[in-house]
């Protein structure tokens, strides 16, 4: 790992405990344990480090997603991968599914790229699997994914359903 993604690491711990308000160059020197200046010197501007916070998070997603399994090659195998994938960012990275939240919350139209390229996987995914409407129902599928995320990293951490709960949800979505 770079200097980058350390810094990127150390603002999503500095975002997931103080906030968007908490943001500074400062404080993810101090999270990082790195010389003061040195966030700066990588990231010149407050946007530009809240934008390395989205893209860190964006580039951890992946590694979450890559993480999991091979592509799965059947729609079941396909839902209980995003089960286990929504179960993933809220048990294992819930900080990062705050941290994205906080950052949609703030800017919505700045981080809806990110978003717009996961559903398109989604729905590209749906479409090689044979799903009618599959561009309708992908967004149902991150719609619904985002809600047991958000309920999971918020008001409902002790309840997050199994990934073959939230397979099955899916595949209702989807009419099967």
């Amino acid at each position: 790992m770079g200097r980058r993604e350390e810094l990127g690491d150390a603002a999503i711990a500095v975002v997931s405990a103080a906030g968007l308000k908490g943001l500074t160059h400062r404080a993810v020197d101090t999270m990082a344990e790195v010389p003061a200046g040195t966030t700066s010197n990588y990231f010149r501007t407050r946007q530009a480090l809240v934008d390395a916070v989205a893209d860190r998070i964006e580039q951890r997603d992946l590694e979450v997603w890559a993480a999991l399994s091979a592509p799965p090659e059947t729609f079941e195998a396909f839902t209980h991968w995003l089960g286990a994938f929504a179960r993933a960012m809220v048990v294992d990275h819930g900080e990062l599914s705050r941290v994205r939240f906080s950052l949609f919350m703030a800017d919505p139209d700045r981080y809806a790229p990110g978003h717009d390229r996961f559903l398109g996987s989604v729905a590209g995914a749906l479409q090689l699997l044979g799903v009618e409407g599959s561009d309708v129902v992908a967004p149902a599928f991150l719609d619904y994914l985002d809600g047991v995320i958000l309920h999971g990293t918020t008001v409902r951490p002790n309840a997050v359903p199994t990934a073959e709960v939230i397979a099955a949800n899916l595949a209702r979505l989807a009419g099967y």
